[in-house]
């Protein structure tokens, strides 16, 4: 196989997972919007809420990397800048378009391999 066919099979194969991955986060924000949206609406008044949304969306993060055979305390963030600096083509085609949402979002550089928990196991492979 050349390296073009590799390229772009890793480039599918990222795309697809994050398919996958926007359509988890979909169905968790509509399960538990009944608890999501007030706490977000309360959080823009009241500082103390503000932890208390941010955990619920850390939670979210964590269950759809658990749902993707990933570890359940980590985040799809980190496991895809855990899996490009250990060379995964697939990681690293997924690493984009992350990086440039919470780039657009928060004006973060980097965002995937900057939320990296290096105490953290990251043992599943995206493929290379």
């Amino acid at each position: 196989m050349n390296n073009f066919t590799k390229e772009f099979g890793a480039f599918i194969a990222a795309y697809l997972l994050l398919a996958s991955v926007v359509f988890w986060w979909a169905l968790l924000l509509i399960v538990f919007s009944p608890i999501q949206v007030p706490v977000s609406f309360v959080a823009i008044f009241y500082e103390k809420a503000k932890g208390w949304a941010y955990n619920l969306m850390i939670g979210e993060d964590q269950m759809v990397n658990a749902v993707h055979g990933g570890n359940m305390d980590t985040h799809v963030s980190g496991r895809v800048g855990w899996h490009s600096i250990n060379g995964s083509r697939i990681a690293l085609h997924m690493e984009r378009p992350i990086n440039l949402l919470f780039w657009i979002i928060r004006r973060q550089v980097n965002h995937c391999r900057s939320s990296i928990e290096y105490d953290e196991v990251y043992h599943r492979h995206m493929g290379r």
